[in-house]
């Protein structure tokens, strides 16, 4: 009984690797998805990822560097901050994990050289892998053995097929990735990595399931704590943010003073659904993320926080 299991086991590993090349092969010399289907998840343009990753290419020196998800991406103007004397670069991105923030820190943290690193967290953010974050980033930059390793990791065979995609395109020269569009329907890319949401969708409220608690994975706290120690060792100052979301979205949850409580034993942290006035239901366009004009109103009060709480010239 114990070989025919690892038979199979065997069986599928080798099936999944032969599935995941022939199909790859497919979307490269194909260039189609008409044999693919939504195997090779090709996102071109999705949240202004392949700009983002350009900008910081070729960014240095910056007072401010930001990650986390989307209420990263979308919730933290850079022009806000930069009004304030802050040079800013916002790397947040959808869906983004504690485990993707490291690869983003690590790749980049050297070059931007920051004085403090905002790490936005969405205690959401804290379960699974990350599997739709790391296929974005495959999808929009170019894939090194730290971003490969970080795919190997996932085990889906979606990020697999998609990694392989991008990689044999990367190595046979067909990687040609069309510029973005800065400017859409509903967004637009600001320098510095903030997406503007400058026609939100309708706010539509939504019935939601019992009161539950956020479920932190030990996987994402230790990639978060790896983050802490290592700017901690580097003399770059950190701060934890919980962007505001909508109070009925925040009361569906249980435990949030524990949450609160662990992500002050890491370090400086504030939650930015305290501060009066960010519960405003008209400053939402979903039950999560902020209006342009609630994002500018709780940056102001983020900013006045940092002023008062932050010595950015420390260890610099």
């Amino acid at each position: 009984m114990k070989k025919m299991f690892l038979k199979l086991n065997l069986f599928a590993l080798q099936f999944m690797i032969v599935f995941s090349v022939i199909v790859s092969l497919l979307g490269v010399f194909v260039h189609q998805n008409t044999y693919t289907g939504n195997l090779i998840q090709w996102r071109p343009g999705s949240g202004h990822q392949f700009t983002r990753f350009n900008e910081a290419e070729k960014t240095t020196d910056v007072d401010i560097l930001i990650l986390g998800s989307s209420h990263a991406s979308v919730g933290f103007d850079t022009r806000v901050f930069e009004a304030s004397g802050f040079k800013t670069m916002n790397l947040g991105s959808s869906a983004q994990r504690p485990i993707q923030s490291e690869y983003i820190l690590n790749r980049f943290v050297d070059r931007m050289n920051p004085k403090l690193v905002i790490f936005e967290v969405y205690p959401a953010m804290f379960s699974h892998f990350g599997v739709e974050s790391v296929i974005d980033m495959l999808s929009h930059t170019t894939i090194d053995k730290e971003l490969a390793w970080l795919a190997l990791r996932s085990k889906n065979i979606k990020v697999y097929v998609t990694f392989l995609y991008r990689y044999l395109s990367q190595t046979l020269g067909f990687d040609q990735h069309a510029p973005e569009r800065r400017q859409t329907k509903r967004q637009s890319y600001i320098p510095g990595g903030f997406v503007e949401n400058t026609n939100p969708p309708k706010f539509k409220d939504k019935d939601l399931d019992k009161v539950k608690d956020w479920r932190l994975e030990e996987r994402q706290k230790l990639a978060l704590e790896r983050v802490i120690n290592r700017l901690a060792k580097k003399h770059i100052n950190v701060l934890l943010v919980r962007a505001p979301i909508t109070q009925k979205l925040y009361s569906a949850y249980r435990n949030n003073d524990e949450v609160n409580q662990y992500f002050s034993k890491l370090g400086p942290f504030v939650d930015m659904n305290s501060y009066d006035g960010l519960d405003n239901i008209d400053l939402y366009y979903d039950l999560s993320h902020l209006k342009q004009e609630g994002v500018e109103k709780m940056n102001h009060l983020l900013l006045e926080y940092i002023k008062k709480n932050v010595n950015l010239n420390a260890g610099q």
